[in-house]
């Protein structure tokens, strides 16, 4: 069944699971209000006035040429304009010019694509996750490289020491969240860090200490996203402020 919206659009209501559209399944349904019903969902619903790609949106924004430089260089501007949803972490021009001198101008080079890409991926985890979503705990990235999520006291985010500034812009195929840092993988495995020019290289010590084997076979992929239904009042605030980071970002553009 189709069902009218507060902005005048329209979705779609869906069986089996229920969800809406295609992508957005009821995780939590029936929350009683004294004003209403809440369904908890686990995607956005982006509004159709939403058309912009997570590149468009990097595209027009000043602040992000050097990531999409590197995007072009990378040939990945088609891959983040896909229907996804992914997240990426958006990092800044004063972001790449942290990295040490000359770093940023190496990797554009032909040669060292496949390293950029690398790089680039890292920024890039499948699915849409706003920031309420995030826990502390590693998350992998389309890279195949897995980076920390970090929530502070304050409700600060970092990914492996990056620091959201910008949360939870809208796009159509997804969601991006702007950072300070760029996440630089330091070894073939699944491990990522920060790199900045005061950031001290590993120890060996250390990267022994990263490969040990914890010797267990449980999946922790994905331990910095929230994937269990939250309380009624957790939940009701995650739809509230979903549903405000939607409508903002809709009368933006």
């Amino acid at each position: 069944m189709d069902a009218p919206t507060a902005s005048g659009e329209s979705f779609t209501v869906n069986t089996d699971p229920i969800r809406i559209n295609e992508d957005s399944v009821v995780i939590a349904a029936d929350i009683m209000a004294t004003n209403g019903v809440i369904h908890v969902i686990d995607n956005i619903i982006a509004s159709q006035a939403v058309s912009q790609t997570i590149a468009d949106l990097a595209v027009a924004d000043d602040n992000l040429s050097t990531l999409v430089a590197a995007l072009t260089a990378a040939d990945l501007v088609g891959a983040i304009s896909a229907d996804g949803p992914i997240t990426c972490l958006a990092p800044t021009n004063d972001a790449f010019a942290a990295l040490p001198e000359g770093t940023v101008d190496s990797l554009l080079l032909p040669e060292n694509v496949e390293t950029l890409k690398d790089i680039l991926l890292t920024h890039c985890i499948s699915g849409n996750i706003v920031s309420s979503m995030v826990t502390s705990g590693p998350i992998t990235t389309l890279s195949g490289n897995t980076i920390e999520a970090v929530v502070n006291d304050d409700g600060s985010i970092t990914f492996d020491g990056a620091t959201v500034i910008t949360a939870d812009v809208v796009a159509s195929n997804g969601i991006a969240h702007v950072i300070d840092k760029v996440i630089v993988p330091t070894s073939d495995e699944a491990a990522a860090t920060t790199v900045a020019p005061t950031t001290a290289a590993p120890t060996t010590e250390a990267a022994k200490d990263d490969t040990h084997d914890d010797g267990d076979d449980i999946d922790h992929s994905m331990d910095g996203v929230k994937d269990s239904p939250p309380s009624s009042a957790a939940m009701y605030g995650t739809a509230v402020a979903t549903a405000a980071v939607s409508a903002g970002f809709a009368m933006l553009i």
